[in-house]
């Protein structure tokens, strides 16, 4: 059987496009970005300053040159406590007592998601945590029921791109889908105009490498003298900076293909066990988030290095979509993305001054 590759927009669709409902205008795109276990409020409040006319505090920095495309949202949220199930709910569906109706990113999903492959794409980072499920979702369906979540960057890229039908073992033997490709490829290229050929060596490129780096992440877990050949279960990454870089490479490449037009991906549950010992912090992200019940200076300084990393994740995806070029502008012109938390304070879990930002001009 031949492969089949989704493409960017090229000038050459340029005359079918004119013929669409839009009228040839890009589809808007949904992403949301969700991190867990709040922030810290002294390091992320912004106190002072103009609508325009502001400084970003020091937890923004790390996205701190998208300035003038973000919108940086205040006094968002409720009143009083928040649990860590309660404060994923609210994150997308406005309060946590909304327990039968679907989240935000479905109704926009049914808006927008028109005939694309996947009408959405539910990521997240960490698995499941049994004792608070709720802490584990952010997207619900028309019940209010969460929607199951995918973590695997591999069986990701073997849903967007290759037949997500195949035995494990079949996928093993497949070579790269560019090869498969590769014919139609040079072809399409001999028909193009410049700027369209640079922008499917651009696509290419980007396909060959998130290839190379699956390849990197599945051969960096396979060094065990144990034969785990009988086991289908895909490799974990062994670095998590490298398997959360790579997931939102593949969102953004979804995005950009019109694979789906809305995305979510939670960089952890919102009462993450995580320990981020690449960054030299040893103890779970929970325990530190509650700063003042277990303070030190070395806490502290644990639980703002988790928080930048996480900053530093929206900052890769928006440089990511700002790269691609869509139509007549970048993928993050034609989007809206959301970044933010269900719940204020870490320690105190209030409910109040949820931090919130989003980017794009969808």
């Amino acid at each position: 059987a031949g492969a089949v590759m989704p493409l960017p927009f090229l000038n050459l669709m340029e005359a079918s496009a004119k013929s669409d409902p839009n009228g040839g205008q890009p589809p808007v795109r949904f992403m949301t970005l969700f991190k867990p276990n709040g922030v810290h409020p002294p390091s992320w409040n912004i106190n002072g300053g103009l609508e325009n006319d502001f400084r970003m505090s020091p937890l923004m920095q790390p996205f701190a040159k998208h300035q003038d495309d973000l919108l940086i949202l205040d006094n968002m949220g409720d009143f009083g406590f928040s649990s860590h199930a309660n404060s994923t709910r609210r994150f997308l569906s406005g309060h946590h007592q909304n327990t039968k109706s679907a989240s935000a990113d479905q109704l926009i999903a049914d808006k927008i998601g028109g005939d694309t492959p996947h009408r959405s794409l539910e990521l997240t980072t960490e698995g499941l945590f049994p004792g608070q499920i709720g802490c584990s979702y952010i997207s619900y369906d028309t019940h209010g029921q969460p929607i199951p979540r995918e973590s695997d960057p591999q069986l990701i890229f073997e849903r967007l791109f290759r037949n997500p039908m195949s035995h494990p073992k079949k996928r093993q033997e497949m070579t790269s889908l560019l090869d498969r490709v590769g014919d139609d490829a040079r072809a399409l290229a001999r028909k193009a105009g410049r700027e369209d050929q640079d922008i499917l060596d651009e696509y290419l490129t980007v396909v060959r490498e998130t290839e190379k780096r699956l390849e990197n992440l599945k051969a960096s877990n396979s060094t065990s003298s144990f034969d785990f050949s009988s086991i289908e279960r895909p490799e974990p990454a062994s670095d998590l900076n490298e398997q959360v870089e790579t997931m939102i490479d593949l969102v953004t490449l979804a995005l950009w293909t019109d694979s789906t037009r809305c995305a979510s991906y939670m960089l952890g549950n919102s009462n993450s066990r995580m320990i981020f010992d690449f960054l030299g912090v040893k103890e779970q992200h929970h325990y530190l988030s509650h700063v003042f019940r277990n303070f030190s200076r070395e806490n502290l300084d644990g639980l703002l290095k988790i928080s930048l990393w996480h900053m530093e994740k929206f900052d890769y995806l928006l440089n990511r979509m700002k790269s691609y070029r869509d139509q007549n502008g970048s993928l993050l012109e034609h989007s809206v993305v959301l970044f933010g938390s269900g719940m204020g304070h870490s320690d105190n879990h209030t409910a109040t001054r949820i931090p919130i930002v989003l980017a794009g001009q969808g």
